[in-house]
């Protein structure tokens, strides 16, 4: 707020000049310090998402994650799915559907994708898990 500004002497001219001088400086010295740490830190090589946002996405294309949309898709991985996605390329992301693979998208909605579970073992004995 400026209610400082009122409590200073009014008969010059300095009254309303040095404040929002002072105040023009501090905010040049602030963006000077933020654009430094920025100019060092920089940006992170993949967008940061959200899990919630991550599912709502992966919705598209019938998974509930990247990891299973780099799956279907036979992507490399998450970070190419992203790669993609935040791209502003639409043959990119159109030749991302276009490699969907419906028979891995049928494992993935069944469940069966991460493992491969035998059929159900007699009494007393392991369930075998193949991955």
């Amino acid at each position: 707020t400026y209610a400082w500004i009122s409590y200073l002497p009014s008969d010059s001219l300095e009254h309303l000049s040095v404040p929002l001088q002072a105040r023009s400086i501090l905010g040049t010295a602030a963006l000077v310090l933020w654009a430094a740490h920025f100019w060092y830190v920089g940006l992170p090589a993949m967008p940061v998402m959200l899990r919630k946002d991550e599912e709502e996405i992966s919705l598209a294309f019938g998974c509930a994650s990247f990891d299973e949309v780099a799956r279907v898709t036979g992507a490399e991985g998450r970070d190419e799915i992203l790669r993609v996605l935040s791209g502003s390329s639409p043959k990119a992301f159109q030749d991302l559907v276009q490699r969907m693979d419906f028979g891995r998208l049928e494992e993935v909605v069944r469940g069966t994708a991460p493992t491969l579970v035998a059929a159900a073992p007699p009494d007393g004995a392991e369930a075998v898990v193949v991955k």
